[in-house]
């Protein structure tokens, strides 16, 4: 990793890599996890069966020109991950309409209606043939981002075909490179860090040198709501949530960022309630940051880790099945 951002003038780790101390002194992420209470053993631990996997953000500029050089100095050993395209309702009608030699005028038409509940002007057949397809392989897509970086070559493991932009591709998607304990890196491209980066370049060039830390200003424009334009924190739903939280300090607005979930608004207003003074009873201490609401996905890992005294692979898997879990049922 130290070498794919070397040269890179602005990264940013995400993940579960973000609250890593492995990944903090190795310069992969630039937040203390110690200082800010994290949960770094989730990344790595003794017990952790499946491989980690690591998120990085770059310019968005700038993330072409990475990947270029991550294929270049890591030849015939890095390939992209795939992602595996199912047949849908209606590209499995249309594949279904084509494979029994309806033109494409009336294939159109079956596909409309389909899509708009009228099955009854569909033949049965059709019905039929469609309902087999769904979820079925239909072609190998790229990751956006993810790269595998293997000790031998990439076709010791599995053969690889060529991406659009002439990278090579590996046949398995993100679960089956977790399968084959392979350890996916994600790298992506960030516009909010080309801003950054361009910012510092204009104002270092005047007498004004700003420092990157939290200052006055910046917690009283968080507070206000005022930020638009703000990487992860500027929907309209998290502006309106730290204007009724007051608040904007690094710690509330991490808070902040993470509550707003959809379905949340229980937990939200019962947050303010205690923010602004009303009585709680946290259930555990690990829980005090957060005003006694489970608001992070490792919060679910820490609170089992206490009432159960699950070591940390075990909390974690919980945490991941939950987490599983709440993905289907969006």
């Amino acid at each position: 990793m130290r070498e794919i951002l070397r040269g890179c003038s602005r990264t940013c780790g995400r993940g579960s890599s973000a609250a890593s101390l492995v990944s903090y002194l190795l310069g992969i992420t630039h937040v203390d996890p110690l200082r800010y209470n994290l949960d770094f053993d989730r990344f790595l631990n003794e017990e952790r069966v499946n491989p980690p996997d690591i998120d990085v953000d770059f310019p968005w500029d700038e993330r072409d020109a990475v990947l270029r050089r991550v294929f270049s100095r890591f030849r015939g050993r890095v390939a992209m991950v795939a992602d595996h395209v199912t047949f849908g309702p209606r590209s499995a009608m249309r594949e279904a309409a084509g494979a029994y030699g309806l033109p494409a005028r009336e294939t159109g038409n079956m596909v409309r209606f389909y899509r708009h509940g009228d099955q009854g002007r569909i033949p049965p057949y059709l019905l039929k043939a469609a309902a087999a397809l769904r979820g079925l392989p239909r072609h190998l897509g790229t990751h956006c981002g993810g790269v595998v970086i293997t000790p031998m070559p990439i076709t010791h493991y599995t053969h690889v075909h060529s991406s659009p932009l002439g990278y090579p591709v590996l046949a398995w998607d993100r679960d089956s490179v977790a399968a084959a304990r392979l350890v996916k890196i994600d790298l992506l491209g960030n516009r909010s860090l080309a801003v950054l980066r361009d910012t510092l370049r204009l104002t270092r060039a005047s007498p004004l040198h700003p420092d990157i830390q939290e200052d006055e200003p910046t917690r009283r424009m968080i507070a206000r709501g005022d930020t638009l334009g703000l990487f992860y924190v500027e929907s309209p739903a998290c502006r309106q949530l730290l204007r009724r939280m007051g608040w904007g300090d690094y710690e509330h607005l991490i808070i902040a960022g993470s509550i707003i979930r959809p379905a949340a608004n229980p937990t939200i207003r019962r947050f303010l309630q205690r923010l602004h003074g009303a009585p709680y009873r946290s259930p555990t201490p690990v829980l005090e940051q957060t005003y006694g609401l489970m608001v992070y996905q490792e919060d679910i890992a820490r609170v089992t880790a206490a009432a159960a005294c699950f070591g940390p692979s075990l909390a974690d898997r919980l945490r991941r099945t939950h987490a599983e879990r709440f993905e289907r049922m969006a």
